[in-house]
């Protein structure tokens, strides 16, 4: 099972050049310029934290998004145990196009299936 460090950010930066930037039929920005792993929060309006940007842990350099919420049981959220340096989120992550990884982001190690 292969194991990522995940590499916290401020942001996920901007693309330096966006008529290079490769996108995948479900929106994906491809992102080689970011290491895989690398995660950044994104906050709402009332300057909560309520979601995870990422880089696909697997090296493709896609980006996604997850919402996320604290104490969360069922909808369409990831559980996070509120810590920023080290997340873990439930249940596990499943990109659905590209690289179609699968596994879980656990005390800061992406963790494949």
């Amino acid at each position: 099972m292969k194991k990522v460090p995940a590499t916290k950010l401020e942001e996920i930066p901007e693309p330096e050049n966006y008529e290079s930037l490769e996108v995948l039929a479900d929106g994906y920005q491809i992102r080689k310029d970011v290491p895989a792993g690398s995660f950044a929060f994104l906050t709402n309006q009332a300057d909560e934290i309520a979601a995870i940007d990422y880089i696909c842990p697997c090296g493709c350099g896609a980006h996604g998004c997850l919402p996320i919420k604290q104490d969360v049981t069922s909808g369409a959220w990831w559980r996070w145990n509120g810590d920023q340096e080290k997340p873990t989120l439930e249940p596990s992550i499943l990109r659905k196009a590209g690289c179609r990884w699968h596994g879980y982001l656990r005390n800061g190690i992406w963790e494949e299936c």
